[in-house]
């Protein structure tokens, strides 16, 4: 986190990652939950991010049709599990294409009928190193999110000895268990609390309540293992603060 230049945007994302477990359940129960995809220029830690957020819920486990050619190979992908699909570097989702048309539809419904078998469908969270998927008509299904150079990762940000996490999520499979462990804890975490969540209002509202789901979920695994999320004064902890999507 201390590499980032915008910690709330990146905290936003992260709570996002924690409820988007649970996008076939809000949908069944409200009609919606959105994707997300972040997009911006290069080292901005796009795929940092998304590469966190697979081992947080998957782990080791290869991700089926991982990154999506067509809108076929989206379907599958979205259908596989109910654990967010994330893809990294998905450069080949284009606005206009019959896989943007997908993402928006499945914001929408909570099961893909293939041949009368009916699979449930999850929500996807992708990285993108270019702006061409950004659509006016699908912004109110699909999440933009564009990471500027003083928003992501910062190399002056980041304390002496420490190396980009990307690396070393590449070289160790121990911390990929690790991961996996947290983002398990998360999920059991959320959906306690999601048991006694209040739907009945806007959507707005309810993607807002569903972030601080995410978060306070964050909070309750900072504290369970001592790691303090707000001083003894009560101030918010600058290194991981009460997400904001501008």
């Amino acid at each position: 986190m201390k590499g980032f230049g915008d910690r709330k945007l990146i905290t936003w994302i992260l709570s996002f990652s924690v409820v988007a477990n649970f996008a076939h359940y809000i949908r069944q129960v409200t009609g919606f939950f959105p994707h997300l995809i972040i997009t911006g220029e290069k080292d901005t830690g796009k795929t940092t991010l998304t590469s966190l957020i697979k081992y947080l819920y998957w782990g080791n486990n290869t991700i089926p049709y991982g990154k999506p050619a067509n809108s076929t190979q989206l379907k599958y992908a979205l259908a596989q599990s109910t654990l967010p699909t994330i893809i990294e570097e998905w450069n080949n989702v284009m606005k206009g294409t019959k896989m943007a048309d997908f993402l928006y539809h499945s914001a929408q419904t909570f099961i893909l009928d293939q041949r009368k078998l009916l699979l449930s469908i999850t929500s996807i969270i992708a990285d993108v190193n270019h702006e061409d998927i950004y659509d006016p008509a699908l912004e109110d299904k699909i999440i933009y999110i564009k990471i500027g150079k003083s928003q992501g990762l910062r190399r002056e940000l980041i304390m002496p000895g420490f190396t980009l996490l990307r690396k070393e999520l590449n070289l160790s499979y121990n911390l990929h268990d690790v991961l996996n462990a947290i983002g398990i804890e998360l999920i059991e975490t959320a959906s306690v609390k999601l048991k006694q969540f209040n739907f009945n209002r806007r959507l707005s509202e309810i993607i807002d309540g569903l972030i601080s789901v995410g978060f306070i979920s964050w909070i309750d695994l900072l504290k369970e293992y001592a790691i303090p999320p707000v001083s003894h004064m009560g101030i918010e902890n600058e290194d991981f603060p009460i997400p904001h999507l501008s």
